[in-house]
């Protein structure tokens, strides 16, 4: 373009730019809002399927195949699109009133290209009248600012709902959302979602009764699965059995009964497994019967109460407990452990032990 108008030159070139910013505000907004609309419901789907590294793998590529074509359709093929300095003086003419072709008819005769002949008067009037309209034309009428506005508040407020869920929303889309940008990760991580097991791998005496206890950490499940089978068997089958909530939060538990052999065990949920444990089964004395004897305190006038196969003690402060402990074969020793790790020997009766400790 060769014409001398500077009102008018200055027009189209602040209105190209303007254009510009417009369609890159819209097209990231687009952008964004389909990749925050992807994003949580690839993560939420990640999650679901966070063990099948196909799915996952399906997951990613949708997603990043879902964000670049919105990138090229919003962004890159609008920006990449040329429009010349005609259209664009059409453009702010048709929204801005009595322009009458004068922006247009200057730009089309002060191009060289079009190839037109006319007098070189009669065009210099038509520039200065195309300069005098452009001084008067109002940009924000053919680019809004309010439009702007609307585009980069709209990119902002998808940052932040995403922000908002991945930090306060359903923890399985964060974590979704997370094995999806870190691959190796959620599933990887062991600290990240795992089961603790109590005992893991221990000497159980033959016959007892043995305890299994569950932590979930780092997600939550409503079933959690106990699977067993003889040590050493080999190909044999795994038994699963349901494991039952424990008093504690995200603690789950199971009890294996009379104790005959080795055994082997895991604990699994929602596609979480543990490590394979091992019970070892050994000749050794247990515990097959609490016995107690509660003498209360004096001003409470009661009689001693006796209770056979007990264990719990609930009595008054004051209430002095004899605990009579019947073991399945002879001790050394044996001993009362308190939560707060004090320790109080008792004494051989024959093949059983006793001991006493004052309810406090």
């Amino acid at each position: 373009m060769n014409y001398e108008g500077e009102q008018l030159r200055g027009l189209i070139r602040d209105a190209r730019r303007r254009r510009r910013l417009l369609l890159a505000l819209r097209g990231a907004a687009v952008c964004l809002c389909v990749a925050a609309a992807t994003l949580l419901l690839t993560g939420w789907a990640a999650h679901r399927y966070r063990h099948a590294e196909a799915a996952l793998l399906a997951l990613r590529l949708g997603a990043l195949f879902a964000f670049v074509v919105a990138a090229y359709f919003s962004l890159v093929r609008p920006l990449a699109r040329r429009i010349t300095d005609a259209r664009l003086a059409r453009l702010i003419e048709e929204r801005t009133p009595g322009a009458d072709d004068r922006l247009v008819a200057a730009v089309e005769y002060s191009d060289a290209s079009e190839g037109r002949r006319a007098s070189r008067a009669i065009v210099g009037r038509l520039r200065l009248d195309a300069d005098r309209t452009a001084a008067g034309v109002n940009l924000d009428a053919v680019v809004s600012r309010r439009r702007l506005a609307a585009y980069g508040a709209a990119s902002l407020a998808c940052l932040l709902f995403v922000a908002g869920v991945l930090k306060w929303g359903p923890r399985a889309v964060s974590e979704g959302v997370a094995q999806l940008v870190t691959p190796s990760g959620l599933a990887a991580a062991a600290p990240d979602m795992s089961i603790a097991v109590k005992p893991g791998t221990a000497r159980v005496p033959k016959g007892s009764d043995q305890e299994i206890t569950a932590t979930l950490a780092g997600f939550d499940a409503e079933a959690v699965s106990f699977y067993s089978r003889a040590a050493g068997a080999g190909d044999t089958e795994w038994r699963g059995e349901p494991m039952e909530p424990a008093k504690a939060a995200a603690e789950f538990q199971f009890r294996i009964f009379n104790i005959q052999e080795a055994t082997e065990y895991f604990v699994e949920s929602n596609g979480v497994r543990s490590e394979v444990f091992r019970l070892e089964v050994v000749d050794l004395p247990f515990v097959k019967q609490l016995d107690l004897t509660l003498v209360f305190p004096a001003h409470a006038r009661m009689p001693a109460k006796t209770v056979e196969d007990g264990g719990d003690i609930a009595a008054l402060k004051g209430t002095t407990a004899t605990i009579t402990a019947r073991l399945s074969a002879r001790a050394r020793a044996a001993r009362l452990v308190l939560k707060d790790g004090r320790r109080i020997e008792m004494k051989a009766t024959g093949s059983d032990f006793v001991g006493a400790l004052a309810v406090s």
